[in-house]
């Protein structure tokens, strides 16, 4: 073995426009520090790889069964080709989820199988308003099906050293869908995003610009929703119920994320809080929309450890958050911020609680943004060295040493 572990990373896509792919982009942009990095991936967008070596593979795009299922395909044929002619450089092959049949440690963002099971109880009603949700539901519980059997195969392979958990909650999932051993299973959070910590005048300006932007008044009290996607699953629709309960007409919505925009924005019309509602669509500059908010509410219905959650306690803001993966660990409830349960009248009442008490929201916000500092990208990173190190036999001073790496 070489003086530094050699690491295939194996993960769909890399950019900072959702959770997983953004916190796969930063382990990759740490691990290539003081690994050999190469990166099977199928999009790079706003990460570091000068000092990985990048193979692209095909992967079509949407919708998203077909782009799982390609992506599985081409890395599977590829390492295959790898193993079968004996050319295998890799001391390690670290992948997402149900992303490769190759993997050595599971890196497990999310379970299919829970999220599978809560729709299949009717925990949670998918919007099925329109034909075009209909059919969108299909593909979604074909892709959820797939996905989770494949999940399945992979984690019971015998040649998976280890599995990563983003949360305690995901590790008893992978326990109890998946048959993972604990033992096999290591712990290790998501980091929260350095940017979000905006202080002083750099905050007070972005809280300016952007309530200037989406014509927001100063004064109002901004509950903030930032999702990438799948606003059905993390609550968005029981968020505009609640909305409606609120009859403080300076309390508004801002909503950040892409989604069925049209639907979501009738939705607000018929229940009579259109103007109270912005649907700010996708942005990168997330960090600002933070300072921009008062309060962070997040009614979501399954999580693995939600990474906007974490980056709102980060900018020290109060937290509305369910009692789910992750957030059981990061939310004290009363100090921080309240759980709250997936109903509008709930939801409602500890918004009014919050929005009338000005003194409540600056304590429980830096109460936030003080717990927030346990979730470092360098503990995140280090911890993560640790494991693979522990995979390979390898001291850990080796994987320091030869970059010249802090």
């Amino acid at each position: 073995m070489s003086a530094l572990p050699r690491v295939a990373v194996v993960t769909p896509a890399l950019h900072r426009g959702g959770g997983t792919e953004k916190c796969l982009a930063w382990m990759v942009e740490d691990l290539s520090r003081q690994c050999e990095l190469t990166v099977y991936t199928g999009m790079v967008a706003e990460t570091d790889v000068s000092r990985a070596r990048v193979c692209r593979l095909p992967m079509i795009r949407h919708p998203r069964l077909l782009r799982y299922l390609t992506f599985l395909g081409a890395n599977t044929v590829v390492l295959g080709l790898r193993r079968l002619t004996g050319r295998w450089p890799y001391d390690l092959v670290l992948a997402t989820g149900g992303d490769c049949f190759w993997s050595d440690i599971v890196y497990a963002h999310f379970c299919c199988a829970a999220w599978s099971d809560m729709l299949r109880r009717r925990d949670v009603a998918l919007p099925a308003a329109t034909a075009r949700q209909r059919l969108r539901n299909l593909h979604y519980r074909a892709f959820l099906s797939v996905a989770s059997r494949i999940e399945r195969a992979i984690y019971r392979r015998p040649g998976v050293r280890a599995t990563i958990a983003v949360s305690r909650g995901t590790r008893d999932e992978l326990q109890r869908h998946y048959g993972v051993a604990p033992e096999r299973i290591t712990v290790i959070p998501n980091a929260v995003d350095d940017r979000v910590r905006l202080e002083g005048p750099e905050r007070a300006r972005h809280r300016r610009e952007v309530r200037a932007l989406h014509a927001i008044p100063a004064e109002a009290v901004v509950l903030l929703f930032i999702a990438a996607g799948d606003w059905k699953r993390k609550g968005f629709p029981v968020l505009l119920e609640a909305l409606e309960r609120i009859p403080e007409r300076d309390v508004r919505l801002l909503a950040v994320g892409r989604e069925d925009l049209p639907y979501y924005r009738a939705e607000a019309a018929r229940l009579g809080i259109a103007d109270r509602v912005i649907f700010a669509g996708f942005t990168a500059e997330v960090d600002r929309y933070y300072a921009a908010a008062d309060i962070f509410v997040y009614p979501s219905a399954y999580e693995a450890f939600s990474l906007v959650a974490l980056e709102a306690a980060g900018a020290g803001l109060p937290l509305l958050v369910t009692r789910i993966n992750g957030a059981e660990d990061l939310v004290r409830d009363g100090v921080n911020g309240f759980f709250i349960d997936p109903d509008p009248a709930g939801i409602a009442a500890r918004v009014r609680l919050l929005a009338s008490d000005p003194a409540l929201r600056e304590r429980m916000g830096s109460a936030a943004a003080a717990g927030s500092h346990e979730y470092s990208r360098e503990a995140v990173a280090d911890r993560t060295l640790r494991l693979l190190l522990s995979c390979t036999g390898a001291p850990r001073d080796r994987g320091r040493g030869a970059r010249g790496a802090p």
